[in-house]
């Protein structure tokens, strides 16, 4: 009896130790671990090259999960914006590569998909499932300098953040880079194209109800300021 309770005991333990240390790669104000795998074309992708940009990382249980389709698609869905303001997304599971590259094929993402089969990086990160190898969904903001800044970790297979607050908070450490560019797709960049910007994106900053030049109204002149200020 004594010995069993003492394996018990000890299994408890490594257990805690376990937990205890996967916690530490998810804080928020950490330096966010380390990765370097490989993407659906076989490419080793590295956290260093995103090097000075925001990154958002996204783990997902894999290509068997409906959710996780849904959640995936619907970050597609909002990439055009994610990379108007210089803030790439991947997206990383236990999925081996060609199931990975099915799941990119079918939802038409354009984002890279990192398998890491082992869960290692999963772990260092601290979403994976207790007792199997298998990530929570979860979804980590990092700054220019790869600090997390802001997580969502899912309490059971439905629980996802939310594509708007992923944006909202990618916006905080965002370095945009949306101006020039051809918004109406034209072939030319123009005036147009400023508002088209300030519309887009004015909406999250403020700025299409604020009186950027404070002239006492908002009008078009404070769409294009918008544009300027977060364009460059």
């Amino acid at each position: 009896m004594r010995v069993t309770v003492r394996v018990a005991v000890l299994i408890l333990m490594s257990l805690c130790v376990s937990l205890s240390a996967q916690t530490v790669g998810n804080t928020v104000g950490r330096r966010a671990p380390d990765f370097a795998l490989q993407d659906t074309t076989g490419k080793t992708v590295r956290l260093s090259d995103y090097a000075g940009q925001p990154l958002i990382i996204e783990f997902y249980r894999g290509l068997f999960c409906p959710y996780c389709n849904s959640q995936l698609a619907e970050i597609q869905t909002g990439i055009g914006e994610f990379e108007a303001l210089n803030v790439p997304v991947v997206a990383i599971s236990v999925d081996p590569r060609a199931t990975a590259a099915q799941m990119k094929r079918q939802l038409g993402l354009t984002y890279p998909l990192l398998s890491d089969p082992n869960a290692t990086v999963i772990s260092a990160y601290g979403v994976k499932e207790a007792f199997l190898t298998l990530a929570r969904p979860a979804t980590f903001v990092l700054d220019a300098d790869h600090v997390i800044r802001w997580k969502h970790v899912g309490n059971d297979k439905t629980d996802r953040a939310l594509v708007q607050n992923m944006l909202a908070e990618a916006e905080r450490y965002a370095t945009p880079v949306i101006v020039p560019h051809d918004i109406d797709s034209n072939g030319r960049i123009e005036f147009a194209d400023l508002v088209a910007v300030a519309r887009r994106f004015g909406q999250r900053v403020g700025g299409i109800r604020e009186d950027v030049n404070g002239d006492g109204v908002v009008n078009i002149i404070d769409l294009v300021l918008v544009a300027q200020r977060i364009g460059g």
